[in-house]
């Protein structure tokens, strides 16, 4: 469904592309005899820039929602290897999302991670899924024990009329795991 969203909006830029290409080459022969005729690659480079940055939070029926933004929340961490309960702990997310590209930025109180390769899975509406492998580093060189470890984190996206949450489970290399529950605190445009 997604491929399909995609091929559509490609196509649908392209032919907006041809038709800024042939406006001054119609109407405005003089503009076209001073600098050239403009090039419909190029004018559809910088509309499918314009869409992929900022145009695609307008348009809620292409497919991705935009869960960009900052989130709050707990995490309930293993304190053991093959644990996952046992230490709660207040972190803090940060989502930035273009139409095509999705970043994580966790922070915990004594580790950062980011993610290295994310998704979100979109296929039934009523289940999205925020998917991303991630490098953990400690936040102090000294004193915490925290170690460099990746993992991979699965949140489930859920948005009722006032709040939007990510909720889900992580594991890492370290041999821990543990829940993930996030809310909204700040929103990076339309399409939430």
């Amino acid at each position: 469904l997604l491929i399909q969203i995609l091929e559509k909006i490609t196509a649908i830029l392209a032919l907006i592309a041809l038709g800024i290409t042939y406006i001054p080459s119609s109407f405005f022969p003089a503009f076209t005899s001073k600098f050239g005729p403009l090039s419909a690659l190029g004018v559809f480079g910088i509309l499918y820039y314009l869409f992929d940055r900022f145009l695609w939070k307008y348009f809620p029926g292409v497919g991705i929602p935009n869960i960009s933004g900052s989130w709050s929340g707990k995490i309930n961490r293993g304190t053991e290897p093959g644990k996952t309960e046992g230490k709660m702990a207040d972190v803090t997310a940060k989502i930035t999302q273009t139409w095509t590209r999705i970043d994580v930025v966790f922070k915990g109180t004594h580790s950062i991670s980011r993610s290295e390769v994310a998704g979100l899975f979109v296929n039934n509406p009523d289940h999205i899924e925020l998917c991303y492998s991630y490098q953990k580093r400690p936040n102090d060189a000294a004193g915490s024990g925290h170690q460099y470890s990746d993992g991979y984190t699965r949140l489930i996206f859920e948005k009722s009329v006032n709040n939007a949450t990510l909720i889900g489970r992580y594991f890492s290399d370290e041999f821990r795991g543990g829940t993930i529950t996030l809310s909204k605190v700040s929103t990076n445009g339309p399409n939430q």
